[in-house]
């Protein structure tokens, strides 16, 4: 591994504290292309072309934004705006241009509306001394303070291998102001191509790369004598130790920005203290999104962000036992505000009590041991048990269902009287008992059961002028039935039909 350090000068790109000298204006050409967009923004280039026969020593270009449109972040040019008209001036290093030679200079643009620069136009500077320009009305005035600041940047080698290298960029904020949004662009040395970047987010034209803070690094801000650090892997067969050329880097001031203020967070109700209740807060003017975050200890040692959304609510369902404490900020142009007062609320321990069921009237007007009992079902239950007994106080007793479903269907019970009564459960719980509710089953005897009572139907029957069929027989005075081309189903059907005719003839058997 090989490891070098190489710490670029000071970069002056911090816009000068003085007015723009007087321009005696001569129109040069100029152009711009979005480099690159998204929802809501995008990078824009524009180039300064000295399409004249005489060397110029500065330049300008005016213009203004479309629709709600702002500058979010601007390189390789001084800036400012004055009633909706901006002026981008050269910096001391670019100013000077051959007939023939170009400049470009990038900007970061946020808001809706078409995504170009509207009456773009450059001009050129012929030299003259002239203090005032009182003709030209964009023309800023003294501006109070650096509209970007330079970042020193920092580059390290840290490890490098057959075909490429991985580089550390450090972007220190030498100033005593915070800024936010910052930005870098450098130039690859020949044959090298960026294949991986942590960080930020880049983009790259004709080996020129342009670094940009993420949108989820809360604006890039950078606090006096702080520091941004990135990782880059380069691909590539040079060996220079010193990786790139051309550096600059810059951020915005944070005095330029509005920082949102803090939001107002409703007091939390939660009255019968279970786990299910709402947090919510007042709106922030120029807010973009909110962090809402909660802790178990009041001096949110233990914060976890719950959401980082544009809405002002949040509900909470089957929160364990305890006490949880909510802080809301607001996020305003990639800048986030102060937190809110905190609220907190309380969950009760115990759980929430389980229902009774209702078990309802047993219907079996046949007295025959087919029959059906069913209850209602409640809240807080994920399951019910079934009980029987022969006896009226269930001093004995069976479990008949334990289940989640609210019926239990019976066949064939024997003659005698069953008592019935439901409870519910969960998983921590078993509710309190039911209502009762009986039954009776009664099962006829044979009048003589060393008799047999013997039914024959013959099947011609049915063709009779009053057809007879098989289930108009007294089942009641009948122990055996003798019969013959009737096969009984499953259902009770009897299947009558001549053995040459008739075979899909069905009728029921009972």
């Amino acid at each position: 591994m090989k490891n070098s350090l190489w710490k670029l000068p000071f970069l002056v790109v911090m816009m000068v504290l003085t007015h723009f000298s007087a321009w005696a204006e001569v129109t040069i050409q100029s152009s711009q292309k979005v480099s690159s967009e998204w929802d809501n923004g995008y990078l824009l280039d524009v180039e300064v072309d000295n399409n004249t026969s005489e060397a110029i020593s500065n330049w300008k270009v005016t213009f203004t934004l479309a629709g709600t449109q702002k500058i979010e972040n601007l390189w390789n040019a001084q800036y400012i705006a004055t009633n909706g008209n901006i002026t981008a001036k050269n910096e001391s290093w670019n100013g000077s241009l051959q007939p023939g030679q170009k400049t470009t200079f990038g900007m970061q643009i946020s808001g809706s509306g078409t995504r170009e620069l509207i009456n773009l136009k450059a001009f050129s500077d012929d030299g003259s001394t002239n203090p005032t320009d009182p003709t030209d009305p964009t023309d800023p005035t003294d501006p109070t303070e650096p509209l970007i600041i330079a970042l020193s940047p920092t580059v390290q080698v840290i490890s490098t291998w057959e075909g490429g290298k991985q580089v550390l960029l450090e972007l220190i904020n030498p100033s005593d102001s915070t800024v936010n949004r910052w930005m870098a662009e450098f130039d690859l040395l020949e044959g090298d191509t960026i294949t991986g970047l942590c960080g930020g987010e880049f983009t790259v034209s004709n080996n020129h790369v342009k670094i940009t803070s993420p949108i989820w690094a809360e604006g890039g801000t950078v606090t006096p004598n702080g520091k941004v650090t990135l990782s880059i892997i380069l691909k590539g067969q040079s060996s220079s130790s010193i990786p790139f050329s051309n550096i600059v880097a810059s951020g915005n001031p944070i005095s330029n920005v509005e920082v949102p203020t803090a939001p107002e967070l409703n007091p939390i109700l939660n009255d019968d203290k279970d786990g299910n209740y709402n947090v919510s807060w007042k709106p922030v003017s120029g807010a973009t999104r909110y962090i809402l975050q909660q802790s178990t200890s009041s001096t949110f040692s233990n914060p976890i962000t719950i959401l980082s959304e544009n809405i002002l609510e949040k509900g909470f369902q089957g929160q364990a036992a305890g006490t949880y404490y909510y802080r809301v900020a607001a996020v305003g142009q990639s800048l986030t505000g102060p937190y809110s007062v905190i609220q907190s609320v309380t969950i009760q321990t115990s759980p929430m009590p389980i229902g009774i069921p209702v078990l309802n009237e047993i219907v079996n007007p046949d007295l025959d041991g087919n029959y059906k009992v069913s209850w209602s079902a409640v809240e807080n239950a994920t399951g019910y048990i079934l009980e029987e007994s022969t006896k009226g106080d269930f001093s004995s007793l069976i479990e008949v269902y334990n289940g989640s479903d609210t019926h239990k269907d019976f066949s064939f019970k024997s003659s005698g009287q069953y008592y019935y009564r439901v409870r519910a459960k969960n998983s921590s719980q078993l509710g309190n008992v039911s209502n009762v509710i009986a039954v009776i089953v009664n099962i006829p005897t044979p009048p003589n059961s060393n008799r047999k009572i013997v039914g024959y139907f013959p099947n011609w029957a049915m063709y009779r002028a009053q057809p007879f069929y098989a289930k108009d027989i007294n089942a009641n005075l009948v122990t055996h039935i003798n019969y013959a081309f009737a096969p009984v189903d499953t259902n009770g059907n009897i299947r009558l039909f001549d053995p040459w005719s008739d075979t899909g003839f069905y009728t029921p058997g009972s």
